[in-house]
């Protein structure tokens, strides 16, 4: 959806005068969003590159979802911040006028379906646990295909943008507005939030089976497994939270342009969607955090990266607790998305 006020009649002129205090707390958290998000993608970024030569085809998503987060923060929040301290009048030109609220629009699209895509591989890991997880040109395929269709959706908002009165405004009628604006909620939050529901309940349902079997029998090799279904468990439920906040915090913008655009909202339009849009760029921000506190792979790397003194006095520490490891190495069963 569109990350600025893409009609200037939307909002009535007694609701855009932003008195000082309320400009200063939005520039401040915009600001905080965009340094901490930034850091948090850049620090994703710099594990994926390290464990890429595993060739994971839940890595690969992991990094068309870090890059889609980096662009939808990099590309909106500078700009808003500066619309903060300009007001409603178009101060980018133009061209800009064409292009920035499709371009804005445009990762946020591949962001989506990439997390529609995590779950679904998350479900094939747990549903085939001996299943190869090394990515192919499939899988490669899909990716490029999101950035398509992604592309493909906003191409008809860049035909109706124009500079009127010194305005960037929406040309096309109310009904294909409204039509556009049901097919972008539908395609890009109703839709990816049933597919991974779906995934999620058929991913319980096999747990839950799994861990009967597990009761009758434990030693060697079924130690492992077991070892394996924990981790499984924890991960799951890492990407079902992860999911949870990206749902939530979008939750906001599109209930904003659907009330909007179908004529149900009115007063203090502007300050509801300058709300809702703090939701928005948050969600960029947590799923990094969420990685990084519940996926023990990534925090070691994170650590081995940043900090490779701590992990060579965690291994002295576990060596010397431990002793000898078993032959049978539970990597050989990771999970790990």
């Amino acid at each position: 959806m569109m990350f600025l006020t893409s009609n200037h009649t939307l909002i009535n002129s007694t609701e855009t005068q932003f008195g000082g205090q309320a400009t200063v707390i939005l520039t401040i958290l915009y600001s905080a969003i965009f340094v901490l998000s930034i850091t948090g993608n850049g620090a994703m970024l710099t594990v994926l590159h390290k464990r890429f030569r595993r060739k994971s085809s839940s890595d690969l998503l992991l990094l068309n979802m870090v890059i889609s987060e980096t662009l939808v923060v990099g590309i909106c929040v500078p700009f808003d911040l500066i619309s903060l301290q300009t007001g409603e009048m178009w101060v980018f030109g133009e061209v800009m006028c064409k292009i920035l609220w499709p371009l804005q629009t445009f990762p946020y699209g591949v962001l989506v379906w990439t997390l529609m895509l995590i779950s679904t591989e998350r479900f094939k890991i747990v549903a085939f646990p001996m299943k190869k997880k090394s990515y192919t040109r499939k899988h490669i395929l899909i990716v490029v295909f999101t950035w398509l269709l992604s592309l493909l959706t906003v191409t008809p908002y860049a035909t109706v943008l124009q500079m009127k009165d010194g305005y960037c405004v929406e040309t096309w009628g109310l009904i294909v507005r409204r039509v556009y604006t049901a097919i972008l909620f539908t395609s890009q939050y109703a839709i990816p939030l049933i597919i991974i529901a779906v995934c999620y309940f058929f991913i319980g349902c096999k747990m839950q089976k799994t861990t009967k079997k597990m009761q009758r029998h434990i030693s060697g090799r079924d130690r492992a497994l077991s070892k394996r279904e924990r981790r499984q468990k924890l991960l799951v439920r890492m990407v079902v939270l992860f999911v949870v906040v990206f749902a939530i915090c979008m939750l906001p913008h599109h209930v904003f342009w659907l009330l909007n655009d179908f004529g149900a909202i009115h007063s203090y339009s502007y300050y509801v969607q300058t709300f809702s849009y703090v939701f928005t760029f948050a969600s960029t921000l947590a799923n990094p955090v969420i990685y990084f506190t519940h996926n023990s792979g990534f925090k070691k790397d994170l650590i081995s990266i940043f900090c490779p003194c701590a992990q060579h006095y965690e291994l002295i520490h576990k060596g010397s607790l431990k002793g000898m490891t078993t032959r049978l190495s539970p990597s050989r069963f990771s999970t790990e998305v």
